[in-house]
C-alpha cells in the first residue's frame, strides 16, 4: 500500500449568502414651514438634482410678514437714530447748568433698548427670509422621486412629508453572514453578486 505526499496549499471554499441591495441615500423630504401647496414640479418615477425645486408652498403669508417686520426694522432704526441723537446733544451739555445727570443716564437706557429691539426685529426678519427660502422644498441629492405625499392646493404642515426620494446611484449590498463565518472574511476579498 502507498500513500501519497501531504501536499500543503491554500484552498478556497465557495459559499452563497443572501442580501439586499440598499440605497446609501433615500426617504421621504419634509416641509420645512406649513401652508398650502402651490405648485410641485416632479411625479413618482421623474429623475431630479440636487437643488432642483420639487414643491413649492405659498409664500404670500411670509411675504406680508416680511413687508410688516421690514416696516418695523425701519421705525426700529429711526427710533435709534433719534435716541441717540438726543443723547449726543444731553453729552454736549454736560459742561452747562442745564445738564441732567439722571436724564443723560435715562437717554442711555433708551438708547440701549432701541438697539436691543432692533436686533430682535432684524432676528425676526432673518426668520422669515429663512421661511420665504424653505418654502420652496428642493431636492437633497440626485434621486428618482418614489412616491408623492401632497397635491396642488392641500395644506401641508411643518415636518409632513411631500415626496420621498431614492438615489439609485448611491447602493450598498447588506448580507448577513453567519458568525462562524466572519473569520473567513477579509478585506478586498472578491464576491460574485448573482441577481
Amino acid at each position: 500500500m502507498r500513500v501519497d505526499d501531504v501536499i500543503y496549499e491554500t484552498t478556497t471554499e465557495t459559499y452563497s449568502i443572501f442580501g439586499r441591495v440598499v440605497a446609501v441615500q433615500q426617504g421621504p423630504i419634509a416641509a420645512r414651514v406649513s401652508g398650502p401647496i402651490d405648485s410641485i414640479t416632479v411625479n413618482v418615477g421623474d429623475r431630479v438634482k440636487k437643488g432642483d425645486a420639487i414643491v413649492s408652498i405659498s409664500k404670500s403669508r411670509f411675504e406680508t410678514d416680511r413687508k410688516r417686520i421690514a416696516a418695523q426694522v425701519s421705525r426700529q432704526q429711526s427710533a435709534l437714530k433719534n435716541a441717540e441723537r438726543e443723547m449726543r446733544r444731553m453729552k454736549s451739555l454736560s459742561k452747562s447748568a442745564a445738564f441732567s445727570r439722571a436724564r443723560f443716564e435715562d437717554q442711555e437706557g433708551i438708547v440701549a433698548e432701541r438697539k436691543a429691539q432692533l436686533v430682535e426685529f432684524n432676528a425676526a426678519l432673518q426668520r422669515v427670509l429663512i421661511d420665504i427660502r424653505d418654502a420652496t422644498i428642493r431636492a437633497p441629492y440626485d434621486a428618482v422621486v418614489m412616491s408623492k405625499n401632497v397635491e396642488l392646493g392641500a395644506y401641508v404642515s411643518l415636518g409632513a412629508p411631500v415626496v420621498s426620494l431614492i438615489n439609485e446611484t448611491a447602493l450598498e449590498i447588506e448580507v448577513d453572514v453567519p458568525a462562524f463565518r466572519l473569520d473567513e472574511l477579509k478585506l478586498g476579498a472578491a464576491a460574485a453578486i448573482v441577481a
